[in-house]
């Protein structure tokens, strides 16, 4: 088995607050809006935490067991019946569960979402549109916000569900407006362009995977790799009326786009019907995507029987995806039968199929306990300079997108969780851009809209204040200072982007970009070039955890936007004792930090060191979260005092 490794951030961007759609345990958390009792919303965050842990029976038996307090917490019930429908494929109690919720609550679109999936999930379509449209109807549409991630996730789904029974019309109507309301939605992005390749839009396909893959009309892009491509796809359209469906075959094979390879492999073949070269190409990639559809379907059976057995499973790993490996492996006669060790075979397999068809797939373990598989399209691949506290190393960087599988996380949580990056080598790092990570952080760019905020504080509760005295250097978990860390970088943000003279109209555009190319790839990059030079130094960690802080507070030392870099931090565990290297590493930030700021109070008048430090921090400036996170390490975390 493959050793763990250290892995990066376990979110490419944080959850809003904790209160905000799924958190990372595979349960949406507890609902603080008014209304639910304290005892209801006390055992819904027990059973968030059980199954942050992966004791999900446990969790379960818990919302069983104590079902008379939740009965009447519709999010409580939202939490139990997706537990019920996800992890253990009970839809009929899932049903009665969501049923309840949408009784009590009939004007939260969750409820809605989560029937949806649950009708969805039993193939019973046409009924899941009909929830789907319902949660279009409670979903807030806000004025002057020209985007609409939560209205882009419905209609996505409402595309998918026409997909399944095969009505392309109505499926192009819906994924076209999950478009318009947020161009940034790599799922709906990847199913509109295929319908669109499908019926000969070649241009119209073109449009959306400019979209899809952030393209600049100016030229210029964070992942080079992206910009050849465009040359490529732009001189094909140019010149489409000449192009021969073999040549856009062979496009977007190059594009690693094989879904749409197959669908002009099959046009060619129409027209030429005896070249054996053209089905000896559709065969490799019907074979391929074959291996992938199949892949996917034992790993959610592996992820699924994880959750409820636990780490036993894990031994079960390699046997359970063999038999997708067993069909591919005719492709390369040079690796030999299988005779031995299977995962070393699958490795070796890994390697051939990367180099063959330009997709990466990896067996590691997060956070040193979840075996699981990363397989996504490389669509990237450049070489850095990478300079922290000193020490140097020059890095390859393979992006990942259009995941099949990002492992343990990412499945649980139904695509709101998963790895961010790896580092495997010193000399490699790898990241991940997931499907809901643009979704995340439209959500976040929006934050500078009034009404936004404001909907928010209503239904989570995410500006109230703690009422609680703290002490000056306590650690505790509030909605609202996860709240107000989101909310003083967008406000930041803003302004510098209104100053540049940004419209109103281009506003939340304007953020998406800057947070996804200024926050998310090159906070990314930065941690896991801390882990690379690490072990490329040789560095030993000291106490569970070590590595991921000194990675974390390279994010904060030399990344940009450092409150959205403490949002990321900052999670319902912060102050336990949990043995997680995530959380401890959270905890040991912020207990240094708030450690830093009362022993240098003279540097930071704007803050009362006889009250809670904690939720103070938004009065610090980015250039003092900076200076503190540069002092913090070379004083106690350097190399010169570990090596």
């Amino acid at each position: 088995m493959k050793k763990a490794i250290k892995i990066g951030k376990i979110m490419l961007i944080v959850t809003l607050i904790w209160a905000l759609a799924s958190c990372s345990s595979g349960v949406p958390a507890a609902n603080t809006v008014v209304g639910p009792s304290k005892e209801s919303v006390a055992m819904l965050n027990e059973a968030a935490m059980l199954s942050g842990s992966l004791k999900y029976k446990e969790a379960r038996k818990l919302l069983q067991d104590k079902y008379d307090i939740i009965k009447d917490n519709d999010m409580a019930l939202n939490t139990y019946g997706f537990m019920e429908f996800h992890i253990f494929n009970n839809y009929e109690k899932a049903d009665e569960l969501l049923q309840r919720a949408i009784k009590l609550n009939p004007k939260n679109p969750k409820h809605y979402i989560g029937m949806g999936c649950v009708y969805e999930a039993k193939e019973e379509y046409k009924k899941a549109i009909k929830h789907y449209e319902k949660a279009v109807k409670n979903t807030t549409n806000y004025e002057n916000l020209p985007l609409n991630p939560e209205q882009a996730d419905l209609y996505t789904n409402i595309g998918n569900s026409y997909l399944k029974l095969n009505d392309r019309k109505k499926a192009v109507e819906a994924l076209e407006k999950a478009s318009e309301k947020n161009p940034f939605n790599i799922e709906a992005n990847a199913m509109l362009h295929k319908l669109y390749v499908e019926a000969g839009s070649y241009e119209k396909a073109y449009k959306i995977w400019k979209s899809d893959n952030l393209i600049d009309e100016s030229g210029d892009h964070v992942y080079k790799g992206i910009l050849e491509w465009n040359k490529l796809y732009k001189a094909a359209i140019e010149d489409k009326d000449n192009m021969t469906h073999l040549q856009m075959a062979e496009l977007y094979a190059n594009l690693v786009l094989y879904d749409e390879a197959a669908i002009e492999y099959k046009k060619a073949l129409a027209h030429d019907k005896t070249n054996e070269d053209i089905k000896n190409k559709l065969y490799e990639v019907e074979l391929y995507l074959s291996f992938k559809d199949e892949f996917e379907a034992l790993l959610d059976t592996y992820y699924r029987d994880r959750c409820i057995n636990g780490m036993k499973e894990e031994v079960t790993f390699y046997k359970r995806i063999k038999p997708a490996y067993e069909k591919m492996a005719g492709l390369f006669p040079q690796i030999k039968d299988n005779t031995g060790n299977t995962s070393a075979w699958i490795d070796t397999l890994n390697n051939e199929i990367e180099k063959k068809f330009h997709i990466r797939i990896v067996n590691i373990k997060a956070n040193g306990s979840m075996l699981g598989a990363h397989f996504g399209r490389i669509i990237d691949s450049s070489m850095i300079h990478s300079a922290l506290w000193g020490k140097e190393a020059d890095l390859k960087v393979i992006t990942l997108k259009n995941m099949t599988s990002n492992g343990l996380d990412y499945w649980r949580s139904m695509k709101n969780g998963g790895v961010g990056g790896w580092s495997i080598s010193p000399t490699e790092i790898v990241k991940v851009i997931q499907d809901n990570g643009y979704n995340n952080t439209l959500r976040v760019a929006s934050f500078y809209n009034e009404a936004a905020r404001e909907d928010i504080i209503k239904k989570y509760g995410g500006a109230q204040a703690d009422k609680e005295e703290r002490e000056p250097l306590q650690l505790y978990f509030s909605p609202n200072i996860a709240f107000q860390f989101i909310t003083k970088q967008i406000a930041i943000e803003a302004e510098r982007a209104k100053a540049k003279g940004i419209s109103d109209n281009e506003l939340q555009g304007c953020l998406f970009n800057k947070l996804e190319k200024d926050y998310n790839i090159k906070s990314n990059i930065i941690h896991e070039s801390q882990h690379s030079i690490d072990n490329s130094t040789g560095f030993k960690s000291k106490w569970s955890g070590e590595t991921e802080y000194r990675a974390k507070l390279s994010q904060l030392a030399y990344g940009n936007m450092p409150f959205i870099c403490l949002n990321e931090f900052y999670d319902s565990t912060i102050g336990m004792e949990i043995n997680n290297t995530h959380t401890k590493a959270n905890t040991q930030i912020f207990k240094d930090i708030v450690q830093y700021v009362y022993d240098n109070n003279g540097k930071f008048p704007q803050i009362d060191i006889k009250k809670n430090i904690l939720a103070q921090l938004t009065k610090l400036s980015d250039d003092d979260l900076k200076g503190a996170a540069i002092d913090i390490f070379e004083k106690n975390f350097s190399y010169e005092k570990y090596m």
